[in-house]
């Protein structure tokens, strides 16, 4: 009984073993992330073509629901004697100019209620050509410029 049943087991699950092998893994699998957490797998593809962030209209709002949580994290961070430290996301140049409006927003609403970027948020607006696909998805040097910013937005607030 034992190997009929363990043969049956290996037939029904051989399929996708080698369906497995033989597609190739997405930029954004699982499987995808190196030992640092980086989905590292587009790094030495060419960048693709994306859209840019839409126009902002003027009419936005920040959401101040988002707001109340970042402020209650804040204070939960800080009964635990840690620092919240809150850093603008890279953004290409286009959507950048594009969401210029609503990022000003966020700026002020953090600023308002004692929240702040670690640094300014056009210092993280990034040349076009270091993005992958899409207007938040580093490529390899983009990821490397990045990190160094970090590193030294880091070692500013040190020295302060």
């Amino acid at each position: 009984y034992l190997p009929t049943y363990s043969a049956k087991k290996i037939k029904n699950f051989l399929p996708s073993i080698l369906k497995n092998k033989e597609e190739p893994i997405s930029i954004y699998h699982k499987n995808s992330f190196n030992e640092n957490g980086d989905a590292y797998l587009h790094w030495s593809l060419p960048n693709q073509t994306y859209l840019p962030a839409i126009k902002n209209k003027g009419d936005e709002s920040v959401n101040k629901e988002v707001i109340n949580q970042i402020v209650e994290l804040k204070k939960y961070i800080q009964s635990k004697q840690a620092t919240l430290l809150i850093f603008p996301p890279v953004i290409d140049e286009t959507s950048y100019h594009n969401q210029e409006s609503i990022i000003l927003k966020i700026s002020t609403e953090l600023a308002d209620n004692q929240l702040t970027f670690v640094s300014n948020p056009i210092n993280y607006k990034y040349n076009n050509q270091l993005f992958f696909n899409s207007y938040y998805h580093l490529n390899k040097t983009g990821v490397d410029k990045r990190t160094q910013q970090l590193i030294n937005d880091l070692l500013n607030l040190k020295g302060e």
